[in-house]
């Protein structure tokens, strides 16, 4: 898995990546959604064990051990590594159940779910991305993966608004030609062998200054669940 960030993130410290208001506080306000509809689409997660790619300063990676689930954290920047198990240690979570590997998933290991959110964007080979990912999970387990539609909505809102205007995310850490339509991606996971169960919208609300889910708004950024046959 070759991702391409520039190395975006390694600038950033322990303190800007859990600083709510800080350079990653689009990520802070985005992540009860995304656990919103982890829950919805996997349950209850106690004792599960799932793979969280790119999970960058693990934001994501520990809310999901803090809620039972036994947590591989894997991402090829060691730098946010570095971060994401610090604030693990000081946060006092077991390290038993939340482990960080700075690499791609081996392989070797079969997950109940692998989710990897806003990363298909930066790797180089979507549709290998995709298989790669889908061999990680057990007959049937789920894959779930966000990220941006090539839409018009997107290369105004995702690049020029979040990151030139409002300044959510890095200037030219994403590429508008990487952004992947829905049904491209529900492809991608079809032809990998996984059944897609849904797919829903992160949508940001400016009034309430909140992100939602709504599966009818796929303009910008959206996710697709999909599943392994087999099992229970």
């Amino acid at each position: 898995m070759a991702a391409d960030n520039g190395g975006a993130f390694s600038a950033y410290s322990l303190a800007d990546w859990w600083d709510e208001r800080g350079p990653f506080r689009a990520l802070h306000a985005l992540n009860p959604v995304r656990l919103a509809y982890l829950r919805g689409q996997l349950g209850d997660i106690k004792g599960c064990r799932l793979a969280d790619v790119g999970c960058g300063g693990g934001l994501l990676s520990e809310a999901l051990a803090v809620q039972g689930a036994r947590v591989d954290g894997f991402d090829e920047d060691s730098a946010v590594i570095e971060i994401a198990r610090a604030h693990a240690k000081a946060r006092g979570i077991d390290q038993k159940r939340l482990i960080y590997h700075a690499r791609a998933p081996s392989g070797r290991q079969r997950y109940d779910a692998v989710i990897a959110l806003e990363v298909i964007e930066h790797v180089d080979d979507a549709r290998g991305f995709v298989m790669q990912m889908a061999q990680l999970v057990k007959p049937g387990g789920r894959l779930v993966i966000s990220t941006l539609n090539r839409s018009l909505a997107s290369r105004i809102g995702a690049i020029f608004i979040a990151e030139r205007v409002l300044g959510w995310l890095p200037p030219g850490i994403h590429e508008f030609k990487r952004f992947i339509k829905p049904h491209e991606l529900v492809g991608l996971m079809e032809s990998s062998g996984l059944q897609v169960m849904d797919t829903c919208g992160f949508v940001y609300r400016p009034l309430t200054r909140r992100w939602v889910l709504d599966p009818h708004d796929l303009r910008i950024n959206y996710v697709v669940s999909a599943k392994r046959s087999g099992g229970m």
